[in-house]
């Protein structure tokens, strides 16, 4: 989250200069560490790629070279942009993308509304 705050006073300071260097990968470094960083913990506690985000960190990475020629603010809008696109695609999945009593890969899938547990049948006897 350092790292981010560090890119966006760089964009509040110098909205329409392009960056080169050490200040270039401070933008673009914040979000690709979140995003990869998620990948890392989602594949230790899941053993599952989560290929989006991977995609994205890559794309985010990818967009460093575009900021030496785009004003910091495209580069900003570019690299957030990118992030809204995961948001988007993984809520979609959240939401409508999955049948009903499938989960994701190492997470444990909700019981379904006839099972009860063994503990709530008890406490009505």
């Amino acid at each position: 989250m350092l790292v981010t705050a560090v890119g966006n006073e760089l964009v509040i300071a110098h909205p329409l200069d392009p960056l080169h260097g050490e200040q270039l990968m401070t933008l673009v470094a914040g979000p690709a560490l979140y995003l990869l960083g998620h990948v890392a913990f989602g594949l230790r506690l899941t053993r599952a790629w989560p290929l989006q985000r991977c995609v994205a960190g890559l794309l985010v990475l990818a967009s460093a070279p575009l900021g030496t020629v785009l004003p910091v603010l495209a580069t900003r809008a570019l690299v957030y942009g990118v992030l809204a696109v995961v948001a988007a695609l993984e809520t979609h999945a959240r939401l409508w993308g999955r049948p009903a009593n499938v989960g994701r890969p190492g997470w444990a899938v909700a019981p379904s509304p006839r099972h009860v547990p063994a503990r709530r049948q008890r406490a009505k006897d």
